[in-house]
């Protein structure tokens, strides 16, 4: 399992994210309150923002190292704002290796993922999953993780709507049919709290299927950033604006702190 944080409002700098609060992804690297599965999150940090007058494509930082030992990112996070923001710590799941393309966030054109969570054994049926993705997306697939499966299954779904309804929540609702469909034949379970942004708005769901629901909050008053929508997978302090995203939920963020929130069927 992992810990992550995203933002979305008024640009700040990446440093105002990810290391100005008190429980911020430092202290849940090695001191998670709600993890599910395992104790921390070791095994990599990654950063990715947008910088939309420069380049469509986000921008990316991953690095191996616990996020305490990493001595370059600060002072990349203090010189670089964006309006959008995924962060992730990342507690890789076995038996599969710790590895650079593995560490969140994804990102593909221009998307940026995150996934909080895991498919059960997924070493047993990996490859079953791979072989029903089409040659295009499965090339698209960087690294052994179940999250760069499922990242690739999206951009798939999202391939095939048209462009005059393009949209996140419903290459998201298709990927999670596929996701449901291929799993119950083989009897597996997966925790499926996930994020994606195209650079405008950020979708994010608390999802399982036949398994048990990781924890997601969003605050969308905190005073430290009270020009811009949170989420996280823990609160980030004591602040009273976080609340919990109910279970099996899509919660869509919008420019302009526009939030709605619709159960997944």
């Amino acid at each position: 399992m992992c810990r992550f944080a995203a933002y979305l409002g008024e640009e700040i700098k990446l440093e105002e994210l990810v290391y100005n609060f008190p429980h911020n992804l430092v202290v849940q690297s090695y001191a998670p309150k709600e993890l599910l599965v395992g104790n921390v999150n070791l095994d990599g940090f990654g950063c990715g923002w947008y910088n939309r007058a420069v380049e469509k494509d986000p921008a990316q930082y991953a690095t191996l190292l616990p996020i305490w030992s990493d001595y370059k990112f600060p002072t990349i996070a203090r010189a670089v704002t964006s309006n959008i923001i995924f962060s992730a710590v990342r507690n890789a799941t076995p038996p599969f290796p710790n590895e650079l393309s593995s560490v969140l966030p994804l990102a593909l054109d221009n998307c940026l993922f995150l996934h909080n969570g895991s498919i059960k054994d997924y070493d047993k049926c990996r490859r079953r999953l791979e072989n029903e993705l089409p040659d295009e997306y499965f090339n698209m697939i960087q690294s052994r993780s179940d999250s760069a499966l499922i990242f690739a299954a999206f951009m798939w779904k999202l391939s095939e709507i048209d462009k005059g309804e393009r949209s996140l929540k419903k290459a998201m609702i298709a990927t999670l049919d596929w996701l449901k469909n291929q799993l119950d034949s083989i009897g597996a379970s997966a925790n499926l709290n996930m994020g994606i942004t195209g650079g405008e708005s950020m979708l994010f769901i608390r999802h399982e299927l036949n398994g048990t629901c990781n924890s997601l909050y969003y605050n969308e008053s905190h005073e430290l950033l009270s020009k811009g929508v949170l989420i996280a997978s823990e609160p980030l302090d004591e602040d009273s604006g976080w609340t919990a995203v109910p279970e099996n939920t899509i919660i869509e963020i919008m420019p302009g702190k526009q939030i709605k929130l619709s159960k997944i069927k």
